[in-house]
């Protein structure tokens, strides 16, 4: 292209050269080598061409033919005066016997060794010195010439500097450059070119070869377009086939074209083309046609044409059909500059590859902006890849259509695997706008959970669908899913989701913090405009079922308008979930049917629900023991779940006719939170129905009142606050067989603050065998009925109580009762020998020692619990006692005092160790005295010897005795001569 413009140039001047020279000259053959010669023709020669123009020598014949030489010609640049056109040798020949005819046909013509240097200006424009594509201010004298029946070119050259695109490498090298110029056909101006040359740039060499006919047409100069104006001009145009072998077209199109195109890319073409060269309004058009070949690695078919070529901004529009290629290769073949910054920026993100079984592009618009250029085309994909994010899965085995122009994107039938999904789209329409890329879709996909989850995990989701996701540890199983999708690709929250319908199947999820899994074996939702219809989805939780339905609504956020939940929950579920957030050992058995609503803001819920309790089985020991077949259910009239906590505004536990009501708030996360306000309604009878045990099954009550208020964090509860009241009545089941059955009555006020529980007890009544059995003892020491007041303060470290900082007080009495394996009364006893003296009249050690009463009144104080009064009244004696034990380590130091009384005292009496006062107020008292030290499991039981009331006795001595004379009456006191005197020291 650039050798038929040089061509064109080399004609113009030429001819024009000849026409002056010849008109000049014709009579001054003999001068024309003569400075006055030369000086003329040069003058007229730069008046022609409008530019100076110098010669070295010039020879002028006219026989045998007139004739023409002209050596080192050289045509300068108007501003510059730089060199445009050099030409070392130049013979013209004219045909005489045309110049008889009156006109001026050139036989031939012969140009050897000419170049050519055009210069482009920092703004773009070509510096040369006639206007191409226009006749040039000497027109007329160029037309005069009649016809070139021949001209030759050999060694030519052309080279172009850019001055915008400076460097040694923007620069576009033609050498050997050939032409033949050859007449035919009536018109004077028929001509057949041949042209070759060779194309150096700094990658490589190539070859270039043209072929076809020159001829003359008429082109309008100007607006107007009517013959006769005056409007019309001649010029030359040219029709042939060109052919290019490795040809940098990247240094062409920059040369050529002014195109800015990164210095790093590059393209080499091989092609045929049939090509037209004509003049217009806008300069030189290049119109190819019939493309064949390769650009790169690509092979293509199409056509194209360049209009205004050299000049500031040339336009082009071309067709191009490309066989099977890779995206890749495709992508190096097009520079990135002719992209819009959105594309790239997509491109640039999101890297993609595949093969192109066919592509077909229209791209048009001004080479010199890129940002301006349209497109329009199809391409069939196979076997593509998409990055949508690198955290994701590839959008692989991608296959499908794509139409698209400067602005649309539209994809027709494309598949593609995304991890273990499987995509469909029916078509997708993609909007380039400038500032927002709008995506209208419509697809049908095949998903697998762990691709869904991972991607909303990854890509912007509206807040409500994160806060949702976030909690998923795992997930597996499959959505089928037809949707449209219709939004702002640069702003992923503002996609909506006009219209969808999903089908579950077989999904398992795993929350973060919940070990117990739970999915969808079916389920089918649907897109109603902004709302989800949600049906019948058969869910599970663990082992347990649930079945769904309702409607969603979404707008900021997603709302339940409607919503129908029900189930069965099996007691190996709720045992997981239980012992994983409260951390309690728990026993259940059986299920439970439960049904519920929830409405509201998704992330802020209200819940009403009920749940059926009467099939489960509840243990929990030492608290609550329901058998299964007790009717109950748990209602929750009014809750809110809210950021991982539920808010109960009430609940309530039905057993009829036992009712217990809630209200509070709980979260199960961890920590487990708690505040919690628990109480039985004071227009219930709070009695507790058969079958159900509250507390131990010792003494489980037949009536509680409860009304306590909690407070806490952790699994600890011993760090929460509680405050309250509970009160416990009934007839407990006694494990005594003699045990009197009489009804008990138990309140106790509990205040828990800061790890410290101070408590306010009242007993009246409770069988002693209830309270060993809570304290799991494996056998009963003693049976009796316990009726106790006091306050006891109780602080804990580390979930365990700090035994040397208890302290309280308060009063004991035990009742119609025996004493089995009390081992201090059990060693008292035996030193007496009095299981051996009883023998055959009470078995003490099978049967116990029965006693009436057995009171005391104690405090504590820095772990160490003190009492004054101990008294035990028996039919078979009476003893009392006085002295300390010390809790933390089980520790006991103490004084007893034991006399005989009621039926057996005449013969316990006669015991040795039985001695008698006869001072003071103790005068009479028939007495045993014992020591008792070390553990309280096992003490160290050593009688005392009564010593002289002459001699004195410790305070701690003198208490049991004093206690002794207060509750034997004074008939019972042994009088009788023969006891006058005291029994000695130490005396069997």
């Amino acid at each position: 292209m650039r050798v038929n413009t040089g061509a064109r140039i080399l004609v113009w001047i030429l001819v024009g050269l000849v026409v002056l020279l010849l008109g000049m000259t014709w009579s001054l053959t003999l001068f024309a080598d003569s400075g006055l010669v030369k000086d003329l023709v040069m003058t007229v020669a730069s008046e022609t061409l409008s530019a100076p123009v110098t010669l070295a020598r010039l020879t002028i014949q006219i026989l045998p033919a007139p004739s023409i030489h002209v050596q080192h010609l050289t045509i300068h640049d108007p501003s510059t005066e730089a060199p445009v056109i050099r030409i070392l040798d130049f013979d013209g020949r004219i045909d005489l016997a045309s110049l008889l005819r009156g006109e001026l046909i050139m036989d031939s013509i012969a140009v050897d060794h000419p170049s050519v240097t055009l210069r482009r200006n920092a703004q773009g424009a070509w510096m040369l010195p006639l206007s191409l594509g226009e006749a040039p201010s000497g027109g007329a004298n160029v037309y005069a010439v009649s016809g070139i029946r021949r001209l030759r070119m050999e060694n030519g050259t052309v080279m172009l500097e850019d001055e915008a695109w400076p460097g040694e490498h923007e620069r576009l090298s033609i050498s050997d450059i050939a032409l033949d110029l050859q007449h035919f056909g009536p018109s004077p101006w028929t001509y057949d070119l041949r042209v070759s040359a060779r194309l150096i740039t700094p990658r490589s060499e190539g070859a270039l070869a043209l072929r076809g006919h020159l001829n003359e047409r008429s082109v309008h100069n100007g607006e107007s377009a009517v013959e006769g104006e005056g409007n019309k001009v001649s010029a030359l145009q040219f029709h042939g086939e060109i052919r290019t072998t490795h040809l940098d077209l990247s240094a062409v199109l920059k040369s050529l074209a002014s195109m800015p195109l990164p210095p790093t890319w590059h393209a080499m073409a091989t092609l045929r083309s049939s090509l037209d060269l004509v003049p217009g309004p806008s300069g030189l058009m290049l119109a190819f046609s019939d493309i064949t070949g390769q650009i790169n690695d690509i092979a293509l078919t199409g056509k194209g044409h360049l209009d205004g070529i050299m000049t500031t901004d040339p336009g082009m529009l071309a067709t191009i059909s490309l066989m099977p290629c890779r995206i890749q290769q495709l992508r190096a073949l097009i520079p990135d500059t002719v992209w819009s910054s959105e594309v790239q920026h997509i491109l640039a993100q999101h890297p993609f590859d595949g093969e192109l079984e066919r592509v077909d592009v229209t791209w048009s618009g001004l080479l010199s902006d890129p940002e301006q250029h349209m497109f329009q085309g199809f391409l069939r994909l196979r076997d593509g890849s998409f990055v949508i994010d690198p955290e994701l899965p590839v959008l692989a085995d991608i296959q499908g259509s794509v139409r698209f122009d400067s602005q649309h994107l539209l994809i027709e039938h494309l598949e593609a695997r995304y991890g273990q999904s499987h995509l469909e789209t029916d078509h997708a329409l993609l909007k380039l706008q400038a500032d927002a890329p709008h995506l209208a879709m419509t697809a049908r996909s095949r998903l697998a959970a762990e691709d869904v989850v991972k991607t909303l995990k990854t890509v912007p989701v509206p807040t409500a669908i994160q806060s949702v996701v976030k909690t998923v540890d795992t997930a597996d199983g499959q959505f089928h899913v037809e949707f449209e999708l219709t939004g702002p690709m640069n702003d992923p929250q503002a996609l909506a989701l006009p219209k969808w319908d999903l089908t579950v199947e077989d999904l398992k999820v795993r929350l973060q913090d919940i070990d117990v899994p739970f999915g969808a074996r079916s389920g089918h939702l649907q897109a109603d405009g902004p709302r989800i219809l949600i049906h019948d989805v058969a869910g599970w939780i663990g082992d347990s079922t649930v079945d769904v339905s309702g409607t969603l609504r979404l707008d900021d956020h997603v709302f339940v308008e409607t919503s129908a939940l029900r189930g069965v929950l099996t007691a190996e579920t709720l045992e997981a979930l239980w012992a994983e957030r409260v951390g309690k050992d728990g026993l259940f058995y059986g299920p439970m049917e439960w049904a519920a609503s929830v409405t509201g803001p998704l992330a802020a819920p209200t819940i009403e629900g009920r749940v059926d309790l009467s099939a489960l089985a509840v243990q929990i020991e030492g608290l609550l023991e329901k058998p299964a077949g007790v009717p109950a259910w748990l209602t929750i009239p009014d809750a809110r779940y809210q950021d991982g906590a539920l808010a109960l505004h009430q609940g309530i536990l039905e057993i009829p006719p036992f009712q217990i009501e809630a209200d509070g708030r709980m979260s199960l996360q961890d920590p487990l939170t708690l505040t919690l306000t628990v109480r039985t309604p004071t227009e219930s009878a709070h009695i507790v129905p058969e079958g159900l045990v509250l507390g131990h099954p010792a003494f489980t009550p037949d009536i509680l009142d409860l009304n306590l208020f909690i407070t806490g964090q952790g699994k600890e509860w011993t760090a929460w606050d509680i405050h309250g009241f509970i009160g416990l009545r009934g007839i407990p089941a006694s494990t005594a067989p003699d045990e009197f059955q009489s009804p008990y009555e138990l309140s106790l006020n509990w205040m828990q603050t800061e790890r410290h529980i101070d408590l306010r007890l009242r007993m009246t009544d409770l069988p002693a065998t209830a309270l060993f059995a809570l304290a799991e003892a494996p056998e009963p020491p003693l049976t009796g009925l316990v009726t106790m007041h006091g306050s006891l303060g109780i602080p804990f470290q580390n979930g365990s109580p700090v035994m040397r900082s208890l302290a309280g007080q308060g009063g004991l009495q035990v009742t119609q009762g025996r004493i089995f394996h009390v081992p201090l009364i059990t060693k008292v006893l035996g030193i007496l020998n009095l299981p051996h003296v009883l023998a055959g009249k009470v078995d003490v050690l099978s049967d116990g020692m029965p006693f009436e009463s057995l009171t005391a009144t104690w405090s504590l104080t820095d772990g160490v619990l003190e009492t004054r009064d101990v008294i035990l009244k028996s039919p078979v004696l009476h003893a009392t006692a006085a002295g300390t034990f010390d809790v933390p380590s089980r520790q006991v130091n103490g004084i007893v005092a034991v006399s005989p009384f009621g039926a057996y005292t005449n013969l316990l009496k006669q015991l040795p160790l039985f001695g008698t006062l006869f001072r003071g107020e103790r005068k009479g008292l028939a007495t045993a005295l014992f020591e008792v030290k070390g553990p309280i499991a096992e003490p160290d039981v050593r009688y005392l010897p009564l010593q002289s009331i002459t001699e004195g006795l410790a305070s701690i001595v003198t208490l049991p005795l004093d206690l002794l004379m207060n509750i034997i009456p004074r008939e019972q006191l042994l009088d009788s001569p023969q006891h006058d005197q005291p029994a000695s020291a130490g005396q069997p």
